[in-house]
């Protein structure tokens, strides 16, 4: 088991490859986060039926599960798609705005994305080929932070779901200079 490969200009691919001098290609990998409701203010539990107000701009964070892939990697290259499952029933849409993607130790940016996405009630949103900044350490633990708003229930009464969204994000096209991780 090796625990850190660093190639920089060291990997002399045969005439025959497709390999990149100086990088490598790790499969896709995806992470997730499901966001609750502790960004509704007052405090809501799941289960309550409410007639929910509309909730202007407020900030809201989760952490990403664990990547299989890797558990830190340089990258030369790369993009993400995200997809966010909106739970909350008709007729609340919900908007993120200034999404952003951090490490989760140091708060360094991996990727953002500034324009705003609305999500309809029980459907998905998806916003793909989001480049992952070049020469990013990114590490296994990912933080999720954005600006959420809802045009809430236009008065009429909900059943509040277990959580509120679910946020995919997939890695691909990693093209990366440093790898940590188990080779498999």
């Amino acid at each position: 088991q090796m625990d850190k490969i660093t190639l920089g200009d060291k990997l002399k691919p045969d005439p025959n490859s497709t390999i990149t001098p100086g990088a490598i290609n790790i499969s896709a990998d995806s992470v997730q986060t499901d966001i609750g409701l502790s960004w509704i203010n007052p405090p809501v539990n799941p289960g309550t039926q409410i007639v929910l107000p509309a909730i202007p701009e407020t900030d809201m964070s989760g952490n990403f599960s664990l990547a299989d892939q890797f558990q830190t990697i340089k990258i030369a290259s790369g993009l993400i798609d995200i997809t966010i499952t909106n739970y909350f029933p008709s007729p609340v849409k919900i908007t993120l705005r200034n999404l952003v993607l951090k490490n989760s130790g140091t708060g360094e940016i991996v990727a953002q994305l500034s324009t705003p996405i609305e999500i309809l009630p029980l459907q998905s949103a998806a916003r793909k080929s989001i480049p992952i900044t070049q020469g990013m350490r990114v590490k296994n633990q990912l933080l999720l932070e954005s600006k959420i708003s809802t045009t809430g229930s236009s008065g009429q009464q909900i059943t509040l779901p277990a959580k509120s969204l679910t946020i995919k994000a997939k890695f691909y096209d990693l093209k990366v200079s440093e790898y940590t991780g188990q080779l498999k």
